[in-house]
């Protein structure tokens, strides 16, 4: 029963899909923390961003300082 609060674009420049994910990923949820929202629900559907935010170790992946920029914002309180 949710309902739009806040819509956002942003211009990632030319890049890959992943990585344009991610930037949805973090630019979402930091909007989300600056506007005073503390419980939201993010859904998406890109397997791979999704596989990266829950994988233990990407140290190797190109996205590296992105993941972990995601999963800072993931993990606040």
């Amino acid at each position: 029963m949710g309902s739009w609060i806040r819509g956002f674009a942003i211009n990632t420049g030319i890049c890959t899909s992943v990585r344009a994910e991610l930037w949805v990923v973090i630019t979402g949820l930091e909007l989300a923390w600056f506007f005073g929202f503390r419980k939201i629900i993010l859904e998406f559907d890109f397997l791979v961003a999704v596989g990266l935010l829950l994988k233990q170790s990407v140290k190797a992946d190109a996205n590296f300082a992105l993941v972990n920029r995601a999963r800072d914002a993931l993990s606040r309180d």
